[in-house]
């Protein structure tokens, strides 16, 4: 029989052994591995949410970022329900709905149960986003007639104007201090950066495409997004406030909608597939943050768009 000092040793190098064959095999570790999520298994908690035309009207479905378990979240709700947002928790989802009649933003269980109406200012009300404390609510309002950008408490309550101008797409930051969306004041989309208190607005001198974002990183350090030059369209990365970008990726087709992953490592997206002219539509794309291993998730004929991420 070995003695314990003996089994210790035995252990210490067994681990020495294999941790230099993992060195020598990924090129001395001078990347990190990054880890392909398989399809046939999914981590557990992660799910993407999109709208999708697949049963003939416009509703949420839940996937796992590998591809598989597609759930209809609202085959009760109106015709068109679209642009989901979760909560920080994973309990609630927020989206934009004609369940009533008028676009407007309802709430439910993460699981499409407990449907309630959240908002009801005049116009249209579309395109939440929740704080990470669960308190308030962005959206996007036409009650003026033109899309600007409102806040709100998460139920809907004392809903005001955070800025004048057209505007799309408002996204908290992790840490609840920042706003961002797309101003849309001088007839092309711009990155933006306002506080939650309505001050402080920041402008980018970028241009992006209008549904193209933004998605924060889970630090709250940087913001994808999508561009166009040149008929070319980009996944890019920006610092809130300096200048220059990072391309992720590029596209001769559109792209739209990125989000990141809670770990910040990957980011889905919808991306147009064109097989033939009878045969094009929007589908769901997870792609590393390098730009390496995008995939497509979502198949068949149908129109799948607006992907967002969550992790509990």
């Amino acid at each position: 029989m070995l003695g314990g000092e003996n089994l210790k040793t035995m252990r210490k190098n067994s681990q020495f052994l294999l941790l230099t064959s993992l060195l020598l095999i990924c090129g001395c570790a001078k990347k990190p591995i990054q880890v392909k999520i398989p399809p046939s298994a999914p981590r557990r908690g992660q799910k993407i949410v999109f709208d999708s035309n697949k049963v003939g009207k416009l509703d949420l479905f839940s996937i796992y970022p590998g591809g598989s378990k597609t759930t209809n979240l609202t085959p009760h709700a109106g015709s068109l329900n679209l642009q989901p947002a979760w909560d920080s928790y994973g309990k609630k989802i927020y989206f934009t709905s004609n369940f009533k009649g008028t676009l407007n933003i309802f709430e439910m269980n993460s699981d499409g149960k407990g449907l309630q109406q959240i908002t009801d200012l005049k116009g249209e009300n579309y395109s939440p986003s929740v704080s990470p404390d669960g308190t308030k609510l962005a959206f996007i309002s036409t009650q003026s007639g033109a899309p600007e950008l409102y806040l709100a408490n998460s139920d809907g309550s004392k809903p005001f104007l955070l800025i004048k101008g057209k505007s799309a797409h408002p996204a908290f930051s992790p840490n609840g201090k920042m706003i961002a969306f797309v101003s849309l004041k001088k007839g092309h989309g711009r990155p933006a950066f306002i506080d939650v208190s309505g001050k402080n607005l920041l402008v980018s001198h970028l241009r992006v495409v209008p549904d193209g974002g933004p998605a924060w990183s889970p630090n709250s350090r940087s913001i994808a997004f999508i561009a166009k030059s040149k008929g070319v369209y980009k996944l890019e990365t920006m610092h809130p406030g300096k200048r220059g970008v990072r391309e992720i990726l590029s596209s001769a087709l559109p792209i739209g909608s990125p989000s990141f992953s809670p770990g910040g490592k990957h980011l889905c997206y919808m991306g147009y597939v064109k097989k033939s002219f009878y045969n094009q539509h929007w589908k769901i794309f997870v792609v590393k943050r390098d730009g390496k291993n995008s995939r497509q998730i979502t198949f068949g004929r149908s129109d799948d768009r607006d992907p967002i991420w969550f992790h509990r």
